[in-house]
């Protein structure tokens, strides 16, 4: 009976977590949203230079005997009506925003500019309304403002994301000299170049780019790169986090698995960090090797935002054979949609002992959500397009058998000598828990049966957050984590719920 309670509570739980994570439309035109967004002096420092300003719907306007809503401007925190800079009038019906600039005048530090479109451009200067966005259907309304279609190289189906705990549909376009996205409810995220009311803005002089947006005092919306300043974006190079490496030897068909570390732990008399190796459980900052010294750097055109990582010979192991001073990674890339700007293909002339890598091999690959921020992260595809490894912000090189955080890209030995050895990422831990699984985590070593929320016990948070998953995932969907699939099936679903409920009633 008692378990048949647990079951009912939880099923209803899950019904209105259901009910409450289904798709809804959410409006642009809306009061009670500020849009955060920043302009700044291309080439410059960006601190020094980068102007902080928000946009935000306040009060009705009677306009040609249509109803508007106000868009203010205003650089302090917040709205002042009576003050503050109005740059246009919007109303939206049936998922189409409408938009007019009654004056016919627009402003330098908040621009209108929808892709330079002439006949948009006409209808501002006349005071005539004009559609900013078209929610119904976005591909086509881009591809019908731009001149040219080859100016689209690669365009996203629609995604599904979460904003402020509503589903609502994303759709990212990539072009030759920029990547943006149209998000129900946010408008336009230019990424490089771009914010809500100028789909790209960068005359040289003045760079707009959307920041957060935030919404009743959260924050439900965060721009995939312009949000994340150096100081919030989870630095390779940081104390209190340890990497976990699996070394693979074999040796006359002998095969001996082993583990060992790196972290980082204090500097040296010249700033540069220093970098640990260790074979045991903790570091012994004593007793345990240095064997890199890594610091920041700058270089290329970018130099004033470059997220770049020297690195200073120590105690290399002979497999690296890099040079005593190197650029070891560049998580910059300058913020371009074509990867030859990024530094994954550096990294393969670097240290892939081999042929040169074309573009096609490397892929910018779908953002991961580390420390609740969201990084950037690329794939290495194989002959059998199958990822050979991933390079992450914050955690730098992951594979199976190519390379660790120091070593990447590693030669292959030859599969058939007597003498192999193999060496990937296992996982990344801070403060005990693990951030990062890597492509050589295997979880039956790691993991607890049950210990779905990973915080190291079975209990009844498991059962609320075994049911979250499978909403994500769709009942029945099944899935492949080690602690949910509690009954040991390969498949994760409703029957591990039972099982945990199980475990949880024979617990003492």
């Amino acid at each position: 009976m008692k378990k048949f309670l647990i079951l009912l509570l939880l099923a209803l739980l899950g019904m209105s977590q259901t009910m409450s994570q289904e798709y809804q439309y959410v409006p642009f035109v809306r009061e009670g949203v500020k849009w955060v967004c920043s302009s700044e002096i291309p080439y410059s420092n960006p601190v020094q230079n980068e102007h902080f300003f928000t946009l935000e719907f306040n009060g009705d306007a009677i306009i040609n005997g249509q109803t508007y809503k106000a868009m203010h401007y205003y650089s302090g925190e917040k709205i002042d009506p009576q003050n503050d800079t109005i740059p246009v009038y919007m109303r939206e019906e049936g998922k189409v925003v409408y938009a007019i600039v009654p004056d016919g005048k627009t402003y330098e530090e908040c621009p209108i500019d929808c892709f330079g479109d002439i006949a948009i451009e006409e209808d501002i200067r006349a005071g005539r309304e004009f559609i900013l966005y078209d929610f119904n259907d976005p591909e086509g309304f881009i591809m019908g403002m731009i001149p040219k279609v080859s100016y689209i190289v690669h365009q996203v189906k629609p995604q599904t994301i979460m904003l402020g705990g509503r589903n609502v549909k994303r759709y990212v376009f990539r072009s030759y000299n920029m990547d943006f996205c149209f998000i129900e409810g946010i408008g336009c995220d230019g990424l490089y170049q771009g914010y809500p009311l100028a789909f790209r803005k960068d005359n040289g002089l003045l760079r707009m780019k959307l920041s957060h947006v935030i919404e009743d005092g959260n924050i439900i919306y965060r721009s995939e790169r312009f949000s994340l300043r150096d100081d919030e974006l989870p630095r390779l190079v940081r104390e209190g986090v340890q990497w976990v490496n699996e070394r693979v030897v074999i040796n006359r068909g002998d095969t001996i698995r082993s583990f060992y570390t790196y972290e980082f732990k204090g500097k040296d008399d010249r700033e540069r960090s220093l970098c640990h190796y260790y074979d045991g459980e903790s570091l012994d900052s004593t007793q345990d090797s240095v064997i890199a010294k890594l610091f920041d750097g700058w270089s290329g055109i970018s130099s004033y935002n470059n997220k770049a990582l020297l690195a200073v010979a120590s105690n290399w192991p002979e497999r690296l054979m890099m040079n005593w001073f190197n650029e070891l990674y560049s998580f910059d890339g300058y913020y371009e949609s074509v990867l030859s700007a990024s530094n994954p293909v550096m990294f393969y002339n670097i240290y892939q002992k081999g042929e040169d890598l074309t573009l096609d091999n490397f892929v910018e690959v779908e953002p991961i959500m580390i420390e609740d921020l969201r990084c950037k992260r690329y794939a290495y595809y194989g002959e059998r397009d199958e990822p050979l490894c991933y390079i992450v912000e914050g955690i730098g090189f992951d594979s199976r058998d190519m390379g660790d955080l120091l070593t990447p890209f590693t030669r292959k030995p030859d599969p058939d000598a007597e003498y192999q050895e193999y060496w990937g990422l296992s996982h990344v831990i801070k403060d005990g828990k693990v951030i990062y699984k890597g492509m050589r985590y295997n979880p039956a070593l790691f993991e607890k049966r049950g210990d779905v929320n990973g915080d190291g016990n079975v209990t009844i948070a498991d059962v609320s957050a075994l049911i979250d998953m499978l909403i994500d995932v769709k009942i029945g969907a099944g899935g492949s984590s080690y602690s949910c699939d509690v009954n040991g099936d390969s498949n994760v679903s409703i029957a591990d719920v039972s099982a945990l409920i199980d475990m949880l009633l024979v617990q003492p």
